[in-house]
């Protein structure tokens, strides 16, 4: 992976107000570079020293090298080292549904959002626990709503089991049933009660 611009870490020992400063990065191919970087980029030099020890200058800065921030080449673009990861596995999640699809093409499929334990439901609306509720969609739509996602929703494309969905919705039937005779018994009670 070709590094672009290194990346520093730049902070002041001893800030009045740190929390304001907290992940300065500045970018350069010496820790110089970087913290001049930093100045001139952050609000490094508005900031206030510690017990009334006056304005921060440059020679206050301190640099320590940050490699997840170096700004690197990836596929033609800069991106930052930690992106690198993300972007990876929304490819890698890209192909495979664009696989799936392919080998299925006359079949259904369902849309997966693991950041919310849930399936997309119909017409891209709202969102259900409930396979058997959720959205049936074309390959190629749901191809559509997973390509180029932000991997953190966890979006994948699943390919839909008739079986396993006309189980699930049997066995939902058969529990609604089963309540609805309890209650209907009990209605029967509260009527017999009647004065």
């Amino acid at each position: 992976m070709k590094i672009i611009k290194k990346a520093y870490r730049v902070w002041v020992k001893d800030l009045s107000e740190p929390w304001y400063y907290d992940e300065i990065v500045g970018h350069g191919n010496t820790p110089g570079e970087a913290k001049s970087d930093a100045w001139a980029n952050s609000e490094l030099k508005y900031a206030e020293k510690l017990y009334g020890g006056g304005d921060v200058t440059f020679l206050d800065l301190k640099a320590k090298r940050a490699k997840q921030y170096d700004v690197v080449e990836f596929e033609g673009d800069e991106v930052k080292r930690y992106e690198v990861e993300r972007l990876e596995g929304m490819r890698n999640r890209d192909e495979e549904s664009l696989k799936l699809v392919t080998e299925n093409p006359d079949s259904l499929f369902l849309v997966y959002n693991g950041s919310y334990g849930s399936y997309w439901g119909s017409n891209r609306r709202g969102y259900t626990s409930k396979r058997y509720l959720a959205g049936k969609y074309s390959g190629e739509e749901a191809y559509k709503i997973v390509k180029g996602s932000d991997f953190a929703r966890r979006e994948v494309v699943e390919l839909l089991d008739p079986a396993k969905i006309n189980l699930e919705i049997t066995k939902e039937v058969y529990k609604l049933q089963e309540q609805s005779d309890r209650l209907q018994e009990d209605i029967k009670k509260l009527k017999s009660n009647l004065l």
